[in-house]
């Protein structure tokens, strides 16, 4: 009957022409570019006569109805509403409710509501407002679209005004009052406390949330600056909830609920310019306090809360559905951080390229209420300490250090891979594996360079000290070459093992090999590096002889046999060096003898991992192509 009354009443061009640039081809009929698939000829008509649309490129057709929940990405109910809201159509009553109970629950958190919110705006000898004030919120606009109220500790007047007209029994369904057997009458769980009305998302009240102002006597007094305030009865305050909420009913579940969410939804649907869940999905940032939302509202950010209850893999396939790309904004202290980290874990195996999560890391002791406060955009704050759910993932669990075992890196890199599988999506999945198989390695080179510096600072006699970009792009180094030329041609073959050992070699080279071997460390392409010229045309004549002379699968044999070969050419190096700064110690008058034998032992232990690896290379000689071939 209501699909009907909207239908008759709601002209089907005059909707979608508020979204759609349709242009008459014939009387009543329509044409237009398609909102639901990219095209560059129009293929979307609509008739006024038959009520209907059609796209021809894509297929989507159907009513207005039809039109409003593909378009929004809303449920049938919402876009019923939200048709007859823009049409001034009066709908009877039974599409919104399901039963009279519910119906009433509606009325009377409704009439709850308005007198919070007219107490706030109107009763000046409250400290409501002047809190507002201090956290910066006395924005009528945010006051009115969200209906910030106030309950002051006298409140008969509401309870008789619902008492006049619900039954005891509604009231009593409707949690906004308590009976109290003891004093046989009515109490309001919420006195004295700024009230936050939750809606539904047709705009329903539901229920509410309340912040305790501790104005309990008049030794309380506010500061302006932090917000702190003094009271002598601080053990009683202690024992208060800063926040409640009023308790579920038949139609308030807090697990199922945002706070917030119909307030971005309607001024969104509303507002074309800023919303079209097929075209583009809006960040949608999720806060943990009424007050965070308040405040990034009134900087005109899409961000929402849970009600004290924690975020599910529910709630994030709710906000993918409607289009939004979720941003967690979790405090920054250990609990937060592991909140955010169950959430991702939990969610993980849904993603795909489209549908994922993001995360603002927030700075200790800090939320989005203070920051705002501070006058600090949160676009900005957001934008530098915004992370994807993978790297924020990487960063919990990769906490190795130079000094961690062989057992515990293998853990790191087993609990790594398992995320990875994790996830459905196989062609994200695979390159999650690659992503955070680059990042360990990066970290452990990283590790490693940090113990590089380290020696550097302590040590002035380091092995290569003198050699740091002294070597030229010739034969001495053609060894290298071939190995940076196989992994332009195979970025494949950047394998842990092949990246753990080239990671390893020092920066000994031509600055423009460092270059080079840094950046394809990265995953990023070589022709971006700033090198010379000639240096440039060394490398891209070394790959086309290679490409010409030799298959991609015998070069990868040949990889670990050229990585062998150079590292023994480097621990030569390394022996010489060694010899050199013991000769130049024993002339010394007064020769170090912890030095020298620290050299020595280093000499040993040189000499036997390049005996071993001469023993590899000899038995795998045959294969191996001569550098002088190329």
């Amino acid at each position: 009957m209501h699909s009907q009354i909207i239908r008759e009443n709601c002209n089907i061009y005059d909707y979608i022409s508020k979204y759609v640039d349709l242009k008459q081809r014939s009387h009543g009929e329509f044409l237009g570019i398609c909102p639901f698939h990219d095209e560059k000829t129009p293929s979307f008509t609509v008739s006024e006569y038959k009520k209907f649309f059609h796209c021809f490129g894509c297929g989507e057709h159907g009513d207005i109805i039809t039109f409003a929940m593909k378009y929004h990405n809303i449920q049938y109910m919402e876009a019923k509403k939200n048709i007859a809201d823009i049409f001034k159509v009066d709908l009877p009553i039974s599409i919104s409710y399901k039963n009279n109970i519910n119906q009433e629950l509606y009325s009377i958190n409704k009439i709850s509501a308005e007198w919070y919110h007219e107490n706030l705006l109107n009763n000046k000898d409250n400290n409501a407002l002047k809190y507002l004030e201090l956290r910066g919120l006395i924005d009528s606009n945010i006051l009115k679209q969200y209906q910030i109220g106030f309950c002051p500790n006298n409140n008969k007047e509401l309870i008789n005004i619902l008492k006049k007209n619900f039954s005891d029994n509604i009231i009593i369904n409707s949690k906004i009052l308590v009976f109290k057997h003891n004093i046989s009458q009515f109490v309001n769980p919420l006195s004295g406390r700024i009230i936050f009305p939750i809606h539904d998302e047709f705009g329903n009240i539901i229920g509410f949330g309340g912040r305790i102002l501790n104005d309990f006597n008049k030794n309380k007094t506010y500061n302006s600056n932090n917000l702190n305030y003094q009271n002598q009865n601080n053990e009683f305050i202690k024992q208060i909830p800063k926040y409640i909420n009023s308790g579920e009913t038949d139609i308030f579940k807090k697990r199922e609920i945002f706070y917030g969410l119909y307030q971005i939804s309607r001024h969104n649907i509303y507002n074309k310019q800023n919303y079209n869940s097929t075209k583009y999905k809006n960040d949608i940032y999720i806060v943990e306090g009424y007050f965070d939302v308040l405040s990034l509202a009134k900087q005109k950010q899409n961000v929402i809360a849970s009600l004290g209850t924690a975020i599910n893999q529910n709630h994030i396939h709710n906000l993918w559905n409607k289009g939004y790309n979720p941003v967690i904004c979790f405090d920054g202290d250990n609990a937060g951080q592991n909140a955010m980290f169950r959430l991702i874990k939990e969610s993980i195996s849904d993603f795909t390229p489209e549908k994922n999560i993001e995360i603002v890391i927030l700075k200790k002791d800090e939320d989005p209420s203070s920051i705002s406060q501070k006058n600090i955009l949160w676009s900005e704050y957001a934008q530098e300490n915004r992370k994807s759910a993978i790297n924020f993932i990487f960063d919990i669990c990769c906490n190795i250090t130079h000094n961690s075992k062989p057992e515990e890196k293998a853990s790191v890199r087993q609990i790594l891979k398992d995320i990875a599988k994790k996830v459905k999506h196989r062609e994200l999945s695979s390159e999650y594996k690659l992503y955070l198989d680059k990042l360990y390695w990066q970290k452990i080179r990283q590790n490693n360079k940090n113990i590089n510096n380290n020696f550097n600072n302590l040590n002035k006699y380091y092995l290569f000290e003198n050699d740091i970009n002294i070597v030229k792009l010739n034969k001495i180094s053609q060894n290298f070459i071939n190995i940076i030329s196989v992994l332009i041609l195979q970025p494949e073959a950047t394998n842990s093992n092949i990246y753990e050992r080239l990671s390893d070699l020092p920066d000994i080279y031509n600055e423009d090999l460092i270059k080079i071997k840094n950046t394809l460390l990265n995953g990023e392409n070589w022709e971006d590096c700033s090198i010379s010229n000639e240096n440039k045309e060394i490398i891209i004549n070394n790959i086309i002889k290679i490409k010409e002379k030799y298959n991609k699968e015998f070069l990868y044999q040949n990889l670990d046999k050229w990585l062998l070969i150079e590292e023994n050419h480097l621990i030569e190096i390394q022996i010489k060096k060694t010899h050199q700064i013991i000769l130049n110690e024993v002339k010394k008058k007064f020769p170090d003898e912890n030095l020298l034998m620290k050299l020595e032992k280093n000499i040993i232990s040189l000499k036997q991992n390049q005996q071993k690896r001469n023993i590899i290379i000899n038995n795998n000689i045959d294969n191996i192509i001569d550098i002088n071939d190329l």
